[in-house]
């Protein structure tokens, strides 16, 4: 996380932000999850697993939109053929 959604000021570590006090724990552990379904899916990949890959790549981008996420299932897509 780089800013927080509220207000918008740079994330500093923290459960909470320090300008406006929102609660970012629970937006943190969803990056985590994103973070780590990203890194089985690259495992996936590394092993020649596409099929494993690209359900672990779903969860993470549909958690987070992360544009590796997306390039890595395009990847799949295209090795499918």
């Amino acid at each position: 996380m780089q800013r927080c959604p509220n207000c918008r000021a740079r994330y500093r570590d923290g459960d909470t932000c320090h300008r406006c006090g929102m609660e970012l724990t629970l937006l943190l552990r969803v990056e985590q999850a994103s973070e780590c379904y990203l890194m089985a899916g690259i495992d996936a990949l590394a092993v020649n697993d596409p099929d494993t890959a690209r359900v672990f790549l779903n969860r993470s981008f549909r958690l987070t939109h992360d544009a590796l996420a997306a390039s890595l299932l395009a990847f799949c897509s295209e090795t499918e053929t």
